[in-house]
C-alpha cells in the first residue's frame, strides 16, 4: 500500500474559503475604485476653460452600487444638470431663452472614456483578481 501525504493542504483549503467569503466584498470595492478611476478619467478630459472658470460643477459624479445574489454592478452619474447639453450638444438660445438658431456641438468626454473602457476594463478586473489571489496567498 502507497500512502501519499501533501503537506500545506489544510493551510491551502484554508486559504481558498477566506477568498470566497471575502470575494463579494472585494469585488465590489473593486468595482466602485474602477467607477472612481472613469470619473477621474471623464474629468480630466475636460478642456482647461472648463477646469479654470468655475465651470467645475461638470465634474460632479455619484457613484452608486448595488448587490442582487452574485452579481454586482456599479452606475455613475454626472449630477450636473447641464452635462448633458455639454456632452451632447444642444441648439443656440440667447439669454432670455430665444432661439439664435445653429448648434454647439457635444463634447463626447463620457463617450470617449467609455470606448477607452472597452479595452482597459478586463485589464484592470484581471488586476484586481490578481491582488486578491496575492492577498490570500494563492
Amino acid at each position: 500500500m502507497t500512502r501519499l501525504q501533501i503537506t500545506g493542504a489544510d493551510e491551502l483549503a484554508a486559504d481558498m474559503k477566506a477568498m470566497i467569503d471575502q470575494y463579494p466584498e472585494e469585488a465590489s470595492n473593486a468595482l466602485h475604485e474602477i467607477a472612481e478611476e472613469f470619473n477621474n478619467d471623464v474629468n480630466s478630459k475636460y478642456p482647461a476653460s472648463y477646469k479654470d472658470s468655475g465651470k467645475s460643477s461638470l465634474k460632479r459624479w455619484k457613484i452608486e452600487g448595488a448587490k442582487e445574489g452574485n452579481s454586482h454592478f456599479v452606475t455613475s452619474t454626472n449630477r450636473a444638470p447641464h452635462f448633458h447639453l455639454v456632452e451632447n450638444g444642444h441648439e443656440k438660445y440667447d439669454f432670455h431663452g430665444h432661439y439664435t438658431g445653429g448648434w454647439v456641438s457635444g463634447k463626447h468626454y463620457a463617450e470617449k472614456t467609455r470606448e477607452e473602457y472597452q479595452d482597459k476594463y478586463p485589464e484592470m478586473i484581471e488586476q484586481s483578481i490578481e491582488r486578491q489571489l496575492e492577498k490570500h496567498n494563492l
